[in-house]
C-alpha cells in the first residue's frame, strides 16, 4: 500500500515538472509584461499548492511535509504577484528605504548605460551595412549567409530543429558581429518589437522588402535606446516582480526588515492579510500533520 502511495504521488511529480516544463517553454516564446507574468505566476501557484496538498492528504509523513513547503512557496509567490500588481498601479502604495533606494536607482541607471550602449553599436553596424546593396542582395539569396564590413558581420539564419514530439521548430535570428560581441536578435519572440522586422526580412524577395524590414528593425532598436537614456536622464528606479518576491519572503514569515513598507491603506491590507496567512499556515501544519500519529496507531 506504501508503494502504491508512493508510486502515485511520484507520478504526479513527474506530470507536474512536465507541465512545468513545457508552460516554461512557451512562455519563452512570448516577450511578456511583467505584470501579465504576475498573474500566470499567481494562477499556477495557485494550482501547484491545491494540488499538492490534494494528493499527499491521504499519503505519509514524509510527503506531507514536501507538500506543505510547496504550498509555502505558492503562498509566498501569490503574495509576491499581489504586492507587485499593487505597485504597478499605484506606486505609492509602497515605500522604499533611502539606502535602498539609492541602490536600485544605480543599478536602474547602469543598466540603462548598458543598454545604451549595446543598442547604438547595433544601430551603428545595421547603419553601415544598410548603405552596402551588394551585402544586402548576398543575404537576400541566401538564408544563412555572413557578409563582412571590416570588423563587423551579418548573419541572418533560418534554422530548422527537430523537437519530438511537436516535430520541427523553425528559427529565425539575426546575428551582429562585432569586435567584442556578438547579439542574437530572434525573430520568433511573440511581443518582442524587433521580432516583426526580421521574419519581414527573412521572408523578403526583392531588395526594397529587405530594406523596409532592416529599416523598421532600426526603429524597435531606436526606441529601446531612447527608453533606455530616458530612464539615465529622469533618474527612475526600476522595481521587479523578484523585489517583491523577496518582500513577500519576508513579510510572510513576519521577519520585517523594513527595507520595504507598505505606504497606504491597500498595502498595508494586503501585507497584513500575509502575515495572518504566515501564522495560520502554521496552525495549518499542524492540523495536516496530526492525523499521522492517528494513522500510524491504527496500523
Amino acid at each position: 500500500m506504501a508503494r502504491s502511495r508512493r508510486e502515485t504521488w511520484v507520478g504526479y511529480a513527474l506530470v507536474s515538472m512536465y507541465a512545468v516544463f513545457e508552460l516554461a517553454a512557451l512562455l519563452s516564446q512570448f516577450a511578456l509584461d511583467e505584470e501579465v507574468l504576475a498573474v500566470l505566476l499567481m494562477v499556477v501557484a495557485t494550482s501547484i499548492s491545491i494540488a499538492a496538498l490534494k494528493v499527499a492528504q491521504p499519503l505519509t509523513l514524509r510527503f506531507r511535509i514536501i507538500a506543505l513547503c510547496i504550498c509555502y512557496f505558492g503562498l509566498t509567490t501569490i503574495f509576491a504577484s499581489a504586492h507587485f500588481l499593487l505597485f504597478s498601479r499605484d506606486r505609492s502604495a509602497y515605500a522604499f528605504a533611502d539606502a535602498v533606494g539609492s541602490a536600485r536607482l544605480s543599478a536602474t541607471t547602469a543598466e540603462a548605460r548598458r543598454e545604451m550602449l549595446t543598442t547604438q553599436v547595433q544601430l551603428n553596424v545595421l547603419s553601415a551595412f544598410g548603405d552596402d546593396s551588394v551585402s544586402m542582395l548576398k543575404m537576400l539569396q541566401s538564408d544563412d549567409s555572413t557578409v563582412s564590413q571590416g570588423a563587423n558581420s551579418l548573419r541572418l539564419a533560418v534554422n530548422t530543429y527537430m523537437m519530438p514530439p511537436a516535430g520541427f521548430l523553425v528559427t529565425h535570428t539575426l546575428f551582429i558581429t562585432t569586435p567584442g560581441q556578438t547579439y542574437a536578435l530572434s525573430g520568433d519572440i511573440i511581443g518582442d518589437p524587433r521580432a516583426p522586422p526580421i521574419l519581414e526580412m527573412t521572408e523578403a524577395t526583392n531588395l526594397g522588402d529587405f530594406r523596409r524590414g532592416l529599416s523598421h528593425l532600426r526603429s524597435a532598436i531606436q526606441a529601446e535606446h531612447d527608453h533606455a537614456a530616458e530612464l539615465v536622464l529622469q533618474r527612475t528606479a526600476v522595481w521587479e516582480y523578484s523585489d517583491f518576491l523577496y518582500f513577500s519572503a519576508v513579510t510572510i514569515t513576519t521577519v520585517g526588515f523594513g527595507d520595504i513598507v507598505p505606504a497606504n491603506r491597500a498595502g498595508r491590507l494586503l501585507v497584513g492579510a500575509e502575515a495572518m496567512a504566515g501564522v495560520f499556515l502554521v496552525a495549518f501544519a499542524l492540523t495536516f500533520f496530526w492525523p499521522d500519529r492517528q494513522r500510524t496507531s491504527t496500523e
